[in-house]
């Protein structure tokens, strides 16, 4: 496929269930079990080469705050986002027009996401429920994403649209399928490119996904 300049490939990166935390002295990853939580949340779905540590959340946290930081032996964040662009690159070539879905752990998904935006940090990352579900899709070079977590007790994520351009609210909304609609209009916003949005409305959240979104524009 080299050489190719059009690529569309949708990825969908799961975060394992609930697992039975690490511990110095006990099984790996390859052989850590999940919690009977865990078990039952994975039915629903149907690395860092470190050692774990007791504080191992007071290092995520140090190498959240500076992504070149690393452990003796270990990567930095920054080049573990690199290494997960690479990979996901590589699979949307190879799985050119298909669907692929990839396996891994909460901070191989989050400095994935990471790479292709804004607002992932080490909150986001520490408070990522397990299972999670993200889906990526490839799209003539470029990789956009939305989100959804299967505990339903939490809210969808709903894409930030202040500040953008009415093109690029249309543009990401069209990503998110989310319909955009602006303040007092009964037809959805399309065809229109000049202006900003400089506000938007939050739908309700929980178990159902967003799919309207009302913004203000300004000129």
């Amino acid at each position: 496929m080299a050489g190719r300049s059009f690529v569309s490939c949708e990825i969908v990166l799961v975060r394992h269930a609930e697992s039975v935390p690490p511990s110095p002295g006990k099984p790996d990853d390859p052989e850590r079990p999940l919690t009977a939580a865990g078990v039952a949340a994975a039915e629903l779905l149907a690395d860092s080469g470190l050692e774990p540590t007791p504080d191992y959340a007071v290092h995520y946290e140090r190498s959240w705050a500076d992504p070149d930081f690393a452990r003796p032996g270990g990567e930095s964040l920054r080049q573990l986002t690199a290494r997960a662009m690479a990979a996901v690159d590589r699979l949307a070539e190879e799985y050119d027009g298909g669907v692929v879905l990839v396996g891994s752990h909460g901070t191989f998904v989050s400095r994935l996401l990471a790479g292709i935006g804004p607002g992932i940090d080490w909150p986001f990352s520490r408070d990522m429920p397990m299972p999670a579900v993200h889906r990526l899709r490839k799209t003539g070079g470029v990789m956009g994403g939305v989100s959804r977590n299967l505990n339903y007790d939490m809210p969808w994520p709903v894409p930030e649209f202040v500040g953008l351009s009415v093109a690029q609210a249309l543009a990401l909304a069209a990503e998110a399928e989310i319909v955009l609609y602006e303040a007092d209009a009964t037809t959805p916003l399309t065809g229109r490119s000049e202006g900003r949005v400089v506000r938007q409305s939050s739908p309700g959240s929980g178990r159902h996904r967003p799919t309207r979104v009302t913004v203000w524009i300004t000129p």
